[in-house]
């Protein structure tokens, strides 16, 4: 078994309601991630796709225990970190102090975060935020911050570095402030990476530069990374493994090519099938119809039941298990693994076991 620099496992997160009181049920905590599991082999790119609403995010901050606690609370799971620095060994991130964590952020698992225009500090330089982590875990001086920021600019691509450092957030484009973000998170060579949404915004051409600039950083500093997006297209480019996710919950998981080439989850079809297509003239672009369920509105069986061209009366009334293959429901996650959360998966000649009917039908989008 391949060493994993990360293993999520059977990770819960709850939030607390703003109206809530002593006497609501459960306190006044809804469940926003249930039971997620996931595995992140060394020196490897795992997508975690989904619509927004589905939990990525959370599960993102949940890894560097950045929610806010309350209205956040971690139930339960384990998030195990796997380092080859200091002293190695494996740590459960959920049990580790605060001092701890400081250590771990940004020296040893860093985020590049959603939206770099509000994480960037509008009052502080480029040079500056680029040298804070530096100083953090380096001991460097202010002067020799901003002499290896440079240094991290011109290795990401932003042009004129030595004037850039200068700079505020305002004054560059979007796609450096995204340039910005990533010599941040890699300025203290991490082991991984964890990309929220990092092309969201951007012009396609600008997008496909990040990927390639993520790509080749990824090879040169032998990082693992979790890339985090609603876009298959961007998921598809660059991960060797992918885990679909809706209402808070793993509903696929499968290496790229086997998920993109044989989904077995109507959910991860639906997405598959709604994308655009080269040669679309007078197609209407299809859509999955419905919504994901908020917070507090998760139905008592399949949470896609309600959007599901496929639904019986048993997935609305029994939660499917994770199952591989063969229809057990593994006691571990390991590599190549092909796990679905549905009672009857499509199989590979693109029908439904168990049930009738052709293929799911999407609704067209005018």
């Amino acid at each position: 078994m391949s060493h994993a620099s990360l293993d999520i496992r059977d990770l819960a997160v709850s939030f607390r309601q703003s109206h809530a009181t002593a006497r609501s049920p459960g306190g006044g905590y809804v469940r926003a991630l249930d039971g997620v599991s996931l595995r992140l082999p060394a020196r490897t790119t795992l997508g975690l796709v989904g619509e927004s609403g589905s939990g990525k995010s959370v599960t993102a901050l949940s890894i560097l225990r950045l929610l806010p606690e309350p209205p956040a609370r971690i139930d339960g799971g384990q998030i195990v970190f796997h380092s080859q620095k200091g002293d190695g060994g494996a740590r459960d991130l959920l049990r580790c102090s605060p001092s701890e964590l400081r250590q771990i952020r940004g020296g040893q698992i860093a985020m590049v975060f959603q939206e770099p225009m509000t994480a960037l500090n509008p009052v502080y330089t480029i040079g500056d935020q680029v040298g804070e982590s530096l100083r953090a875990h380096q001991s460097l001086t202010r002067r020799e911050g901003l002499e290896r920021a440079v240094e991290l600019l011109d290795q990401v691509g932003v042009p004129d570095a030595a004037r850039r450092v200068r700079d505020y957030p305002h004054q560059l484009s979007g796609g450096q402030r995204q340039r910005v973000m990533i010599a941040m998170a890699l300025s203290c060579r991490p082991e991984v990476l964890i990309a929220d949404e990092p092309t969201t915004a951007l012009d396609v051409t600008t997008q496909a530069q990040i990927l390639d600039l993520l790509s080749r950083l990824q090879q040169q500093l032998g990082m693992s990374m979790l890339l985090i997006s609603h876009d298959l297209g961007v998921i598809a480019t660059v991960c060797q493994h992918v885990a679909v996710m809706y209402a808070g919950q793993i509903v696929e998981s499968a290496p790229a090519r086997t998920l993109f080439r044989r989904p077995r989850h109507p959910y991860t079809f639906g997405l598959l099938t709604a994308l655009p297509r080269l040669g679309m003239v007078r197609e209407r672009l299809r859509e999955i119809p419905g919504r994901v369920p908020r917070l507090g509105e998760v139905p008592k069986g399949c949470r896609f039941a309600e959007r599901c061209p496929y639904v019986k009366e048993r997935c609305r009334q029994e939660a499917p298990a994770l199952t591989d293959d063969s229809g057990a429901t593994p006691t571990s996650l390991t590599p190549g693994q092909h796990l679905v959360r549905c009672h009857f998966p499509i199989d590979s000649d693109g029908k439904r076991q168990e049930a009738s009917g052709a293929q799911p039908a999407l609704t067209e989008t005018p």
